[in-house]
């Protein structure tokens, strides 16, 4: 129980301390952020570029804590203690049965649930609002569930292995990988030989359980032609190719990050002072089933961002589920049974790991306290800094505009055009006090490049009608044509977001011509 306590602790002030940084930094949101925002106020089954899981959540989110910084970013930081402490449970319960009695498994649960808390992936991913936060949760609990029904077969684990799949499907379409993480596992890790149920006896129940949970989404894409699987190929499969060995380093730094660099340098050295060597515990499950888990359960996602990497670039995060495998090796490695005095260079490591990710993410006060500007490499808010601000300065100009034209015809709809999806993301979530309709252009003609140009196109048709369009510079191209008279610039805001680099807005009242023609809700093949 004191080690139960103990890790609680530890994974709430570590998060807490999370949300002070945000909260003391107030930098915003990043675009993809806002755009999650803009979703979980139009709820649906699917989205352009993603399933519904992450919309579902802010919305959850903000319901409980307001649509403020933190209340858009609270339930997805809260993810990560959550998985700390499946993580606990799960390599506990794991160490257990390979290890047999007289073995201290709590332990091992603790050291696997510090090593993610206080992981890079965590320490950052963890300040934002990401896909990655629902998905390691559900691979985390994917995996407690396949264990079991390996180990056991009962029906219960089955439905669980199924629905944790399916919801993890939900958040994003990675989780589709843990099929072979699944397959991989039950195939190759032996059980006894007088076991009467077959260990994929339940596989196909699974199944049906986890296209039950993605069957919604899959016909909101059929219906739109299949906008978030045309997108998620495009970014893969479909990327343009680029340096190699460029993008090789970058996915192999990547992985170092997992984990976290001390973390692993504390490994190297560890292992060639003292090599692990296999025990044999009678009574107990084979070691080699555990490894097994842990190999399939990192492997998989490994190789593909590694493909990915030779191919084009690969993100980082795209590989971070495989850090789950990697901390069930990690206790595995380290053994349950190992005096907790050879671990203390393990927890210093760890200690100024911690210390060092919180560092970068307060590193403009660092630079502040030394008088110096902070490069914007080094500064992780920098995409997310002055946004809200910047929209915030052209507020009144906007206002002043909707009260003079609604003075001529009240039932003149307050519609914005956003040039990009960046305009919209950051607008819509700038000014949700006062709910403007927020439009998208779309070159005629083209397919939808995001969920806006896909779902709230600029409508044609009627009579010309008057509107307001933010652009990040003059009016050009289709957009300009469309127009039936010379727009009219009612403000421009500069705003330096980061030294040497400026947000630029500017504002125009414009009306759009009768005969423009922009479909509505269709994706081209």
């Amino acid at each position: 129980m004191k080690r139960v306590v103990t890790l609680l602790l530890i994974l709430l002030g570590l998060t807490a301390w999370r949300a002070w940084v945000v909260a003391h930094v107030q930098a915003g949101l990043q675009v993809d952020e806002a755009q999650y925002w803009y979703w979980s106020e139009h709820l649906d089954w699917g989205y352009f570029s993603k399933p519904p899981g992450i919309a579902a959540l802010i919305a959850l989110s903000t319901r409980l804590f307001g649509d403020g910084l933190l209340g858009v970013k609270a339930l997805a930081m809260l993810c990560y203690p959550l998985i700390g402490v499946v993580l606990f449970g799960w390599v506990r319960e794991v160490l257990r049965d390979v290890s047999g009695p007289g073995a201290e498994p709590a332990r091992a649960g603790q050291l696997a649930a510090l090593l993610f808390i206080g992981s890079p992936v965590a320490g950052l991913l963890g300040l934002a609002v990401t896909t990655d936060a629902l998905l390691l949760l559900a691979w985390s609990l994917a995996a407690w569930a396949l264990w079991r029904a390996w180990r056991d077969g009962r029906w219960r684990d089955w439905l669980l292995l199924g629905l944790w799949v399916g919801l993890g499907l939900l958040s994003k379409y990675t989780m589709g990988a843990f099929a072979v993480t699944a397959l991989g596992f039950l195939f190759t890790a032996r059980r006894e030989a007088d076991r009467a149920v077959p260990a994929t006896r339940g596989l196909p129940v699974a199944v049906l359980v986890a296209l039950a949970c993605i069957a919604p989404n899959l016909l909101w894409n059929a219906s739109l032609g299949w906008p978030t699987l045309a997108h998620t190929a495009e970014i893969t499969v479909g990327a343009e190719a680029s340096n190699t060995w460029s993008t090789l380093g970058e996915f192999l730094g990547g992985l170092l990050l997992l984990i976290g660099p001390l973390v692993a340098l504390w490994a190297v050295a560890r292992a060639v002072r003292r090599p692990a060597q296999p025990t044999v515990v009678p009574g107990a499950l084979p070691r080699r089933s555990a490894w097994l888990l842990a190999l399939w359960l990192a492997a998989p996602m490994m190789l593909i961002g590694l493909a990915q990497s030779l191919h084009a670039k690969a993100q980082v995060n795209w590989t971070a589920p495989a850090l789950i495998g990697l901390l069930l090796a990690a206790a595995l490695w380290l053994r349950a049974e190992q005096p907790a005095q050879r671990l203390r260079s393990l927890w210093v490591a760890l200690s100024l790991q911690v210390l060092l990710v919180g560092g970068i993410t307060l590193a403009q006060d660092v630079a502040r306290l030394l008088d110096k500007p902070l490069p914007r490499n080094l500064d992780v808010w920098a995409r997310m800094r002055g946004w809200e601000q910047a929209f915030a300065q052209l507020a009144p100009a906007a206002q002043a505009y909707w009260q003079r034209q609604q003075a001529l015809d009240a039932s003149l709809p307050r519609e914005v055009l956003g040039s990009n999806r960046t305009m919209v993301s950051h607008g819509a979530y700038a000014w949700r006090a006062f709910g403007p309709v927020w439009r998208a252009w779309r070159e005629p003609g083209e397919r939808a490049q995001d969920h806006y140009q896909l779902t709230v196109p600029l409508q044609p048709g009627g009579q010309p009608r008057p509107f307001l369009i933010v652009s990040e510079g003059p009016l050009q191209g289709s957009l300009r044509a469309a127009l039936r008279e010379a727009p009219q610039r009612l403000a421009v805001v500069d705003l330096e977001q980061t030294p040497g680099r400026w947000i630029h807005l500017e504002l125009w009242a414009a009306v759009l011509a009768p005969q423009t023609s922009v479909a509505l809700h269709t994706v081209a093949p």
